[in-house]
Formats: C-alpha cells, sequence, structure tokens
C-alpha cells in the first residue's frame, strides 16, 4: 500500500501549496504507476485510506500486469496488458502484427551521462520523448509513440473507471460514471525524473485522448517524478514503523 499512501501524501501536499482560488474539493486520488515492465493502480480517500487494485483480468492479485500493448495489422489495439504476449506468441503466421512490451525506455535516448558519475553542481539532462517506437517482434517496424501511450493508458482508464463506480461512487457519491468519467478523482501519473516538461506535457494531452481527463477540471492530473514516489514511500514507511512501537 506505499503506493496509495504516497498518492494520498501528494494529493494533500499538492492541494495545501495552492490558492483559494485554484483548488477543487477532489473526493478521492488515483495513482497510476507506468512501470517499465508492468503498471498499476492505487486509490486513496482524503481520510488516509488505501486500496491497491489487484482486480486485473490478467493476471493474479499479487501482480502487475505487463506493460505491453499489442496491435493488429490494421492498427487495431487487439490486447494490452499481460494478454499481450500470449495472444501474439498463439499467433499462427505472419499477420503483420505489432507488440510492444516495456515501450517506456524505448519512448526517449537515455543521456550521455546516465551512467557515470556527475558533480553535485551538474545540471541534470533532460529527455523528450520519441515521436516513434520500434516494435518488440521486429525493430524495423515503428508506431507512433503516441498511439502505444495511448492505448496502454485507455486500458488503465477503463481499469480505474471500473472499481471506482463498483467500490467508490455510491459511497462518496460521485458525479460521473465509468463512460463520462469523474471530475471529483484526482490522477497522479508517474514518470521518470529526466522527462523534460515538454515531455510531460505529452503525457498530460495523451490523457485527455485516452478518456482519463477531459481537461476542464484544473490540476485534475498531476505527473509526478518516479523519484519522489520512492522517498515519500520510504519517509511514510518510516513513519508507521515509528508509530507501530
Amino acid at each position: 500500500t506505499r503506493f496509495a499512501h504516497f498518492v494520498h501524501q501528494m494529493a494533500m501536499q499538492g492541494h495545501s501549496s495552492l490558492d483559494d482560488d485554484e483548488k477543487t474539493a477532489f473526493k478521492a486520488f488515483v495513482g497510476i504507476d507506468f512501470g517499465t515492465d508492468g503498471s498499476g493502480l492505487a486509490y486513496c480517500l482524503p481520510d488516509g485510506s488505501a486500496y491497491i487494485h489487484n482486480l486485473w483480468d490478467d493476471t493474479t492479485a499479487s501482480q502487475k500486469p505487463k506493460t505491453s500493448v499489442l496491435f493488429d495489422g490494421a492498427n487495431n489495439t487487439l490486447r494490452v496488458g499481460s494478454e499481450a504476449q500470449d495472444m501474439y506468441l498463439k499467433c499462427s503466421g505472419d499477420q503483420g502484427w505489432k507488440l510492444f512490451e516495456r515501450f517506456k525506455m524505448n519512448l526517449y535516448e537515455e543521456p550521455d551521462t546516465r551512467s557515470s558519475l556527475q558533480p553535485a553542481e551538474s545540471k541534470m539532462q533532460f529527455v523528450d520523448l520519441k515521436q516513434k517506437i520500434s516494435t518488440t517482434n521486429n525493430k524495423a517496424i515503428t508506431e507512433f509513440s503516441s498511439k502505444v501511450f495511448i492505448a496502454e493508458l485507455i486500458y488503465l482508464r477503463e481499469q480505474a473507471f471500473n472499481f471506482i463506480e463498483l467500490h467508490l461512487s455510491k459511497k462518496l457519491n460521485l458525479v460521473g460514471n465509468k463512460e463520462s468519467g469523474f471530475p471529483e478523482i484526482q490522477y497522479f501519473l508517474t514518470v521518470p525524473a529526466i522527462w523534460s516538461d515538454k515531455a510531460k506535457d505529452k503525457m498530460v494531452s495523451w490523457a485527455k485522448e485516452a478518456g482519463l481527463i477531459d481537461g476542464k477540471v484544473p490540476n485534475q492530473l498531476r505527473i509526478v517524478f518516479e523519484p519522489d514516489c520512492a522517498s515519500l514511500s520510504i519517509q511514510h514507511a518510516i513513519v508507521r514503523a515509528m508509530n507501530n512501537r
């Protein structure tokens, strides 16, 4: 539940830093852990209650679904998640399918200083996202990065919206539904710390295209750095350990 508690801490910190006219009374918070190998979801309420999403259709409750997308020859989405690879491997013959696995690391070029020690005063080299990325099954075949990421985000949105409607909507008296979205929910999407502001802006744009948000609610989507998640999670674990003594 550390990721869920991180979401709550980020929500409370972000809310307190806003001007009064910018604040929106979000009733719940959703964290989207867009990972290299697997992706996950976490939910948190203002009272600190936290939930980890474990109702995946294609994996066990203790695992996260793979960050994988499979398109057919006409660029229609066939599968997203752990079933993408399984479906591709069962495919008979070359049907022009495109498989993308662990594609987050292919979205950008690693900076030259990534693997070397740098002085403390050195500035971080931020990266932009590539316009296209190669498929896992054929490096010569590419697809627009936006299409791949949006397909993954649509999958996570559907999973989150189903959970919200089933478990939180009535409890919190939420406006909206799984078709139209939930304007009283705030979302947090994790990205690597080296992503540039331009890259983060693309994430927001793709989240709108995926139907996660409509862009009309201020601060409804926050792009957060992965190291911040880790740092706050550790702080939370230390506090809990001290309180349980």
